[in-house]
């Protein structure tokens, strides 16, 4: 894979760093989802790089206590989910080495956001990625996660979440909520106190699933 220059910020992964990787992940979907998949990648690669020229929405600003979220139970996952919490590129390939999908080729910027220290809750089913979500522990990631000018302060120990994304097949199951639940677990684990998290008023089950 040829690799971005080192201090560039993209929010999607472009022909230009390997066209095989828009391939793979066009057939991907097209395996899973159909032609209705591929468009619909289609249309979120499109809407991802208008939106990182022009962005205006209304937004929710959650600040979740860590300590009392972990004593919340963890909803019970469909059979076979597993969720992996991927720190760094090299995490991501031995994760794909096992036979699991391959976040780098499968997520827009995902090996940007991981370069910039940002840390990704992976929920799999069987070998399939169905939910991820990100994580920053400090302002280099959050500024590759969400540019919303809350009040964290890293140093302090906070943390933020942002960039949700269920498969439009999976969703309904609780996957997302169990994922969030691994999250929350993983930040208490790291002596954060409060995640922050950014969500726009429209987007309901993102709501929920933090508010629960």
């Amino acid at each position: 894979m040829v690799r971005p220059v080192e201090g560039t910020r993209r929010k999607w992964v472009s022909p230009c760093d390997n066209p095989l990787i828009i391939v793979r992940r066009a057939l991907a979907l097209a395996r899973r989802e159909g032609i209705t998949g591929v468009f619909s990648g289609a249309g979120r690669f499109v809407g991802s790089a208008f939106h990182h020229l022009y962005s205006d929405s209304l937004l929710r600003v959650y600040h979740l206590p860590v300590a009392e979220a972990t004593t919340i139970p963890a909803t019970k996952p469909p059979d076979n989910l597993h969720v992996h919490i991927i720190e760094s590129q090299q995490d991501a390939l031995r994760l794909a080495e096992e036979g699991f999908d391959n976040i780098l080729e499968a997520v827009p910027g995902a090996e940007h956001k991981l370069r910039c220290g940002a840390v990704a809750a992976c929920a799999f089913l069987g070998r399939e990625l169905a939910s991820i979500d990100w994580m920053a522990l400090s302002d280099r990631a959050k500024l590759v996660l969400d540019s919303v000018p809350y009040p964290a302060d890293f140093e302090a120990s906070d943390a933020c979440s942002g960039g949700a994304f269920t498969m439009p097949h999976l969703r309904g199951k609780g996957i997302a909520a169990y994922r969030f639940s691994a999250q929350v677990s993983y930040l208490h684990s790291k002596g954060r106190r409060t995640c922050y998290n950014a969500i726009a008023v429209d987007n309901i089950p993102s709501q929920l699933t933090v508010e629960r």
